[in-house]
């Protein structure tokens, strides 16, 4: 602060975001590295999805309220990837039940085309009908990524209530 009042330079603040949120807010450009505790260091009030608040907390109180929300940031996380786990598993399993009509599929595309029926001609149609899973195996991932993995994301927490 000194710096910035008496000598007009500019501060840059870098720091994690939890204890030293204050100083962040007040540097010309603060870089919080982590995600970080909101304001609840730095306010009489619980974090509000604005960033604002005010008075600093007393007693012991700032502690508290980080070991809570971060407790809480662990619980959530925790269903989120048992919630993932489970759809992926369940996804899996219907896929690889559809593997064996793909591969019918395949040779009869081959056979239509009058491409070879040998080894290696059921070899193309395994690989393509592996490709294929794994592709949509990776779809499902990206799109239970995006319903259930940013714990930190309040406002989808609240629509999800």
């Amino acid at each position: 602060r000194a710096l910035q009042e008496r000598n007009g330079r500019r501060v840059l603040m870098c720091g994690d975001g939890g204890n030293d949120v204050g100083a962040l807010k007040q540097a010309d450009v603060g870089l919080a590295l982590l995600s970080g505790y909101g304001d609840q260091n730095t306010s009489g009030e619980e974090a509000r999805p604005d960033g604002k608040g005010g008075g600093a907390l007393t007693g012991g109180k700032a502690e508290e309220l980080l070991n809570s929300q971060t407790l809480d940031l662990a619980r959530k996380a925790a269903v989120a990837a048992q919630l993932t786990r489970t759809a992926l598993a369940a996804k899996q399993r219907e896929l690889q039940g559809k593997q064996a009509q793909w591969l019918q599929e395949g040779l009869a595309a081959r056979e239509a085309a009058g491409l070879s029926m040998g080894v290696m001609g059921h070899v193309a149609v395994v690989k393509a009908s592996t490709i294929r899973l794994r592709q949509e195996l990776v779809t499902e991932r990206r799109r239970l990524a995006a319903l259930h993995g940013n714990v930190f994301d309040a406002q989808r927490d609240a629509l999800s209530k």
